[in-house]
């Protein structure tokens, strides 16, 4: 997996790091303190240094890409793994750490951006591609809806991931919907809903055929 892939890790780590580069072409005129989180009106209720927002989000998000990386190589039914689902593995970080960081280097020079929506949209973009490729895997540790019953059964896990990439696309969808009609606080229950459908299902299947 790491051989085959070697070109696209190593591309997606420079993407991850890449908004450094753009923050030191932008120092100067970078406010000391850059607004970094913010609340589901779009306002910002947290700032982080310059220092810091340059250089320590962009290190913790690779920190995370390359956990995620390793997680995933060293599962021992990693060959499972279908190589579009490995692909998003490698990608969703460095895509997250570009919106992220050009985000919030666009709003402390002025720009008007909207981080609510442009999060949503990406969050359920993330998501109808999970639901895309979830029932592709057989079983696994690492990508897919793993509990006792879907790791002992491979036709539960199937069955599961199966509906769970259903929920994942659907769920995508109405996700984009409420961050284009900016109803942010709809985004909670629809999540909660996507990934607890298929654990009750999952659950209920077990059952079914114990």
């Amino acid at each position: 997996m790491l051989k085959k892939n070697k070109w696209n890790i190593i591309i997606s780590i420079i993407i991850t790091l890449l908004p450094v580069a753009v923050g030191l072409l932008l120092w100067d005129k970078l406010p000391d303190q850059i607004a970094t989180h913010f609340d589901m009106n779009n306002q910002p209720n947290g700032w982080s240094g310059k220092e810091f927002t340059v250089f320590g989000i962009p290190a913790i998000l690779l920190i995370c890409q390359l956990l995620c990386l390793c997680g995933t190589m060293l599962d021992p039914k990693n060959k499972n793994i279908s190589v579009k689902a490995f692909g998003v593995v490698i990608w969703i970080i460095p895509v997250c750490s570009i919106m992220v960081m050009f985000s919030c280097y666009g709003y402390a020079l002025g720009y008007v951006i909207n981080i609510g929506t442009i999060a949503g949209v990406f969050l359920g973009i993330i998501f109808i591609a999970l639901g895309n490729y979830l029932p592709k895997n057989k079983t696994n540790y690492t990508f897919g809806f793993r509990c006792p019953w879907t790791l002992n059964d491979e036709e539960n896990w199937n069955y599961t991931n199966r509906i769970a990439g259903y929920c994942f696309v659907i769920g995508g969808i109405l996700i984009i919907a409420a961050a284009l009609l900016k109803k942010s606080i709809l985004m909670i229950p629809i999540i909660i809903l996507m990934v607890l459908i298929p654990y009750v299902v999952s659950f209920i299947y077990f059952k079914n055929h114990d």
